[in-house]
């Protein structure tokens, strides 16, 4: 009988080193919005509670899954303005992890909520909790196609055998325009992209992402983001209105800087000076009341890059930019002041 095996010989593939996972027990899937659907429709979770501060794509999962869903507000600190006893029983609670700094409320909150899920997108670095079901969106640290984490907690019912693999060998123009060109010849596709895994059904991850994070040293890269996080600290910590952003960061990875200033027009100066800031998240001014603390965090946080792709060089132009947008706005004041 004839063995089936892999081709052998002709051309070469990209050379991605075939290495270890950072999560290697977690279900490897598409995207961290078919994470959170496959916790709803295998627990057959019926209502839950989402914070008003988060992306609208986590509505997509819900809505299709046919659960009913209900907003709460965050305080100051982060944590839900909420009394647990008061929720609906059977309902469960989603709780993000902003920014990577949040660590110490979502072990919080778990000591208290027994149906808490953890949406760790925005902390790819940051452990799950036992039996808590968690999940991660890879792509928001790394340059990869497609993919998503989920530790399940206490499902068993996944039956991942049957799951198709996503191909995301299509999807990969604006990983290498970047490279290639231009951040800004990318981004149309990049856009493309998004939407392509909008509408993508629940699979595994892509082989090719897989093999993309495989080969990546994630004690280098989560060194840097420390190193990044702190020189930003260090010299724009006295602007920042964040009482989060002071946390010992010793054991984290932060996605971004988050530095809190009354709406200066900032982020759109640094936008012109080609420093890509993301806005978290428009749609919550469609959601909330222009008085609440969600609603101020949407208009006037500037998520400073910190990745790994930068070091303090970098750093020092973004501290220059944001100081000198500062005294320039200090000096308008006094002059208005005067006139």
């Amino acid at each position: 009988m004839t063995t089936i095996h892999q081709s052998i010989g002709g051309y070469f593939e990209l050379e991605l080193q075939e290495g270890n996972q950072f999560h290697p027990d977690a279900i490897g899937l598409n995207s961290a919005r078919n994470a959170l659907r496959l916790i709803l429709t295998d627990r057959n979770i019926k209502k839950i509670y989402i914070p008003f501060y988060t992306c609208s794509v986590i509505l997509d999962p819900i809505i299709s899954s046919g659960c009913s869903y209900e907003f709460y507000q965050l305080d100051r600190d982060f944590l839900p303005d909420i009394r647990f006893d008061d929720m609906d029983a059977g309902s469960f609670f989603l709780y993000t992890n902003y920014f990577g700094l949040c660590d110490k409320q979502a072990m919080e909150i778990s000591k208290v909520c027994p149906n808490l899920i953890v949406d760790n997108s925005q902390a790819f670095f940051s452990r799950p909790i036992n039996d808590v079901p968690t999940f991660y969106s890879p792509r928001k640290y790394f340059g990869v196609p497609d993919g998503a984490y989920l530790y399940p907690g206490s499902i068993d019912g996944i039956d991942i055998q049957s799951m198709q693999y996503c191909h995301s060998h299509a999807r990969c123009s604006h990983l290498l325009k970047r490279i290639d060109l231009s951040p800004e010849d990318g981004y149309g596709d990049f856009k493309d992209c998004e939407k392509l895994i909008s509408s993508d059904a629940v699979c595994l991850m892509s082989k090719l992402s897989r093999r993309i994070l495989g080969g990546i040293d994630y004690n280098l890269i989560s060194q840097r983001r420390r190193s990044n996080y702190q020189t930003l600290h260090k010299e724009l910590g006295f602007l920042n209105e964040l009482e989060l952003a002071n946390i010992d960061i010793a054991d984290s990875a932060p996605l971004i800087y988050p530095l809190l200033l009354k709406n200066t027009g900032f982020k759109e100066r640094l936008i012109r000076d080609k420093i890509y800031i993301a806005t978290y998240w428009d749609n919550v001014y469609q959601w909330t009341a222009s008085d609440s603390w969600e609603w101020y965090l949407t208009d006037n946080l500037i998520a400073l890059p910190i990745d790994q792709r930068y070091n303090e060089s970098q750093m020092k132009v973004i501290i220059e930019k944001v100081l000198t947008f500062h005294a320039d706005d200090n000096m308008e004041k006094l002059s208005g002041t005067n006139n």
